[in-house]
């Protein structure tokens, strides 16, 4: 099976059961934040896993990792296990966090 990169994926949309989601070795899937994040002209911001999750091979930035003055919305995760073991992930841990940046013109 393959990709093709012409066409925009299909997504579906699924809640995390209460017992977790488990994300196998390699698998990847995507994710929003909980908070929805305001960025005036002035500030931009970095997302970067955090260390705790990214010591266990959880990566949630593989390459959307900038968000841009002005944005006002909820974050998607692209979120990878690249570690030799599933994961079990739930609804609210934390996985990410913000590095907010002055733009200076």
């Amino acid at each position: 099976m393959e990709i093709d990169a012409r066409v925009d994926p299909s997504l579906e949309m699924v809640d995390f059961p209460n017992d977790g989601y488990v994300l196998n070795p390699g698998e990847h899937v995507l994710g929003m934040t909980a908070e929805r994040v305001t960025l005036h002209g002035k500030y931009s911001c970095l997302l970067s896993t955090r260390a705790t999750c990214a010591q266990m091979g959880l990566d949630v930035t593989q390459s959307s990792f900038y968000c841009e003055p002005d944005t006002d919305n909820k974050f998607t995760l692209e979120i990878s296990n690249t570690s030799s073991l599933p994961i079990r992930l739930f609804k609210g841990i934390k996985i990410v966090k913000g590095i907010f940046l002055p733009i200076f013109n």
